[in-house]
């Protein structure tokens, strides 16, 4: 600030003191509350065969990555816990990382593991 720039300040500063106006502090920025995602999963092979169905609905807190999606499966579905420990899975037809990124709408697959000759 330039040396007349801070007077100018000064004196509104005064003029507020002698009037006795209080100058309202600006509000912290409020973080909105975050909505669940609802991610469809589809199921393979042993998950498939225990929960006899071919796709579940799992919530997870946004913002969501696979390893949260794993997680809440878990929860919500503890009989598959030792699956999902093992389980692979897929993000849009590609393998992800429990830090690869949920978006609504996305396909997500849960792949146990299989074995056989």
């Amino acid at each position: 600030m330039t040396p007349a720039a801070l007077e100018r300040a000064a004196s509104r500063l005064l003029l507020v003191a002698e009037i006795g106006i209080s100058i309202p502090r600006p509000m912290p920025p409020q973080r909105l509350p975050t909505l669940p995602l609802t991610i469809r999963v589809k199921l393979f092979a042993a998950m498939r065969q225990r929960l006899g169905r071919d796709e579940v609905d799992v919530e997870v807190p946004a913002p969501a990555d696979v390893g949260a999606l794993r997680a809440a499966l878990a929860a919500q579905f503890p009989h598959l816990s030792d699956l999902l420990s093992h389980s692979l899975f897929a993000v849009g037809m590609e393998y992800a990382a429990d830090s690869t990124r949920l978006e609504p709408n996305l396909d997500v697959a849960c792949i146990p593991p299989v074995s056989g000759g």
